[in-house]
């Protein structure tokens, strides 16, 4: 028996459904899921890094789940502290901020490191922020002003060597995002 018309458009407007929906987060590769075990450990741990003449404690987002969590749901931040996603290929990038209820300054990071463009991102906006590059590798999220406030602006450095250690910490492996031993 053939299909029937009124099927195949069924099934066409469920196929549609389902790529508008899972296209509502921000944009990230596919990668591979490093961590192991409770979803929330990853979370738990921070690592000092340093950023220019600043060292921050940086939670880090490494696989695609945690990097849609993000700081979601999270009612605040100590003055040093914040979140690096890191993606394993240089990339557009843009965040949006559903679920988190504070203001927060990103920062987007080349593939070596260094600080390219900063922008503020508002509580519960679901507007996309986005870099203008499409040479980003790592998005660095602060309170807001953060950035501002210590003198960190286009150009700073990530500690590169620290936050391979952190990766190779978590599980991950520099290696696969590029970052080679030197």
């Amino acid at each position: 028996m053939k299909p029937k018309l009124v099927d195949w458009l069924r099934l066409s407007l469920i196929a549609l459904l389902l790529t508008v929906l899972t296209g509502c987060e921000h944009d990230q590769p596919k990668g591979k899921e490093v961590a192991k075990g409770d979803e929330a450990a990853p979370f738990a741990k921070h690592y000092p890094i340093e950023l220019g003449d600043q060292t921050i404690n940086v939670q880090l987002a490494i696989t695609p789940r945690e990097s849609e969590h993000g700081l979601q749901y999270r009612q605040s931040l100590e003055e040093n502290e914040g979140m690096l996603f890191l993606y394993q290929a240089p990339q557009s990038m843009s965040f949006w901020m559903p679920n988190v209820p504070i203001n927060l300054s990103i920062g987007f990071f080349g593939p070596q490191g260094r600080l390219k463009e900063i922008y503020t991102m508002f509580a519960y906006d679901t507007n996309s922020v986005g870099g203008r590059s499409s040479n980003l590798q790592m998005a660095l999220e602060m309170r807001e002003g953060w950035y501002r406030d210590h003198g960190i602006g286009r150009g700073a450095q990530l500690n590169m060597e620290q936050v391979k250690a952190a990766m190779r910490e978590r599980g991950a492996d520099p290696a696969d995002y590029g970052w080679v031993e030197e």
